[in-house]
């Protein structure tokens, strides 16, 4: 399916900042000079732009830099997660029926589940009986139609709120890098998860908490997330490269500067998969 019109707008903003960010990173030995009188930077683009772009073999080289960004986008993982991510409610609830199952059979449930449930108040008055009768393929049909009810109860009842974080009932596991015995070692800790908004609802552990961290809280929660759950990893290696221009790692986070060869490693990865 094409992407629409602001998709492709927000995209081609995206590809000016990649192609700004290259030149950058290609520009960083050659600085502008500093005005001695004023102590400011001349105006008008640096004289350095214009002569690398002189330069065949740097065009060519941008190019094949903007043509990689350009498949990188077009490779983002389609998770239905991001598709509801407008509804807090309906997150939580994909998750629930995504947990050790497959998404090609999670997410059709989903969809009948909504279409005659739309909502959390819809959802909280349904017969548990019938919810069950439409779950029963993906298996514990009893445990989970019960609790997507709860949740949806706890959902009016005591909802999330951004001024007010809960205890979280799951552990996590933080990833740090030390230099020991003149190598780099990575040492991991068992802790728990951090308080959320939502870690009071029933079904909320860590795939659900880092699920609605990513596409539901702030633009600046996301960026801590460390997902064990291999999906959300892909999501996040994507999103890294493409909007902040950083290279990932699922153990230590955010890395350097992306490259051309990184780009191409990551749009292969998420294709082969």
């Amino acid at each position: 399916m094409a992407p629409s019109k602001a998709r492709r707008a927000s995209h081609c903003a995206a590809l000016r900042s990649a192609l700004a960010l290259f030149l950058g990173a290609a520009c960083s030995l050659t600085t502008r000079k500093t005005s001695v009188d004023s102590g400011t930077a001349p105006e008008g683009p640096p004289t350095q732009y214009q002569s690398l772009l002189e330069l065949p073999g740097f065009k060519y080289y941008s190019q094949d830099f903007l043509s990689a960004f350009d498949e990188l986008y077009f490779a983002k993982p389609i998770l239905i997660q991001d598709y509801v991510a407008h509804d807090p409610w309906k997150v939580l609830c994909a998750v629930m029926l995504l947990n050790k199952t497959t998404g090609a059979k999670a997410v059709p449930v989903f969809f009948n589940l909504m279409k005659i449930w739309p909502t959390p108040r819809d959802f909280a008055v349904a017969p548990q009986d019938a919810v069950e009768e439409i779950i029963r393929t993906l298996g514990l049909s009893n445990i989970r139609s019960e609790r997507l009810i709860t949740l949806s109860r706890m959902y009016i009842n005591d909802p999330p709120r951004p001024d007010l974080l809960r205890k979280s009932r799951c552990k996590t596991t933080l990833y740090s890098s030390v230099v020991a015995n003149g190598g780099q070692n990575v040492v991991a800790e068992q802790t728990d998860y951090k308080r959320t908004p939502v870690s009071h609802l029933p079904g909320c552990g860590p795939y659900a908490l880092d699920s609605w961290r990513i596409f539901c809280a702030s633009d600046e929660e996301w960026k801590s997330v460390l997902p064990k759950d291999k999906e959300l990893k892909r999501f996040l290696r994507w999103k890294w490269a493409y909007e902040k221009f950083r290279q990932w790692d699922p153990e230590l986070g955010p890395g350097n500067v992306i490259t051309l060869d990184y780009v191409r490693d990551v749009t292969a990865l998420l294709s082969s998969e």
